[in-house]
């Protein structure tokens, strides 16, 4: 995991976040028993950074938007939505565009004006290495 991490920033550039020890990323999962507010408000008392919110529609951008969160994460939204979504929470918080970002797409998500696009598109294609280890004992070298 660290070694894909470092790899994006010998590559130029930023990863999205190290652990939540960093920031809160609150995702569906994260709410099966906690509605959005209710836990925007809950990472905001742990005062670790800041709380993003992924959404996949405009109805939980709102509500992101109305929890206070400090960056919502479109998820795997078709061009369209995220051209109305920005336009809902532009200059509210921040915007991240995520989900089925790659080569073919990307500058069309960057007209739209979201703060940040990320993508695993730039890791999933590298090759792997075949590489092996041989541990021996002391008595064997």
């Amino acid at each position: 995991y660290f070694f894909n991490l470092h790899a994006v920033k010998l590559g130029g550039r930023f990863n999205h976040r190290l652990g939540l020890f960093e920031s809160f990323l609150i995702k569906d999962n994260h709410l099966v028993n906690l509605d959005l507010a209710a836990a925007v408000e809950t990472a905001k008392a742990a005062n670790i950074g800041p709380v993003e919110v992924e959404v996949e529609t405009l109805d939980q951008l709102e509500q992101a938007i109305g929890a206070g969160a400090d960056i919502v994460l479109l998820d795997n939204m078709e061009i369209e939505k995220i051209v109305e979504a920005i336009a809902i929470a532009k200059g509210k918080l921040e915007i991240e565009v995520s989900g089925g970002v790659n080569l073919d797409n990307v500058f069309e998500i960057a007209e739209a004006g979201p703060d940040r696009i990320s993508t695993s598109a730039i890791t999933q294609q590298a090759p792997a290495i075949d590489f092996s280890i041989t541990v021996a004992s002391r008595e064997n070298v």
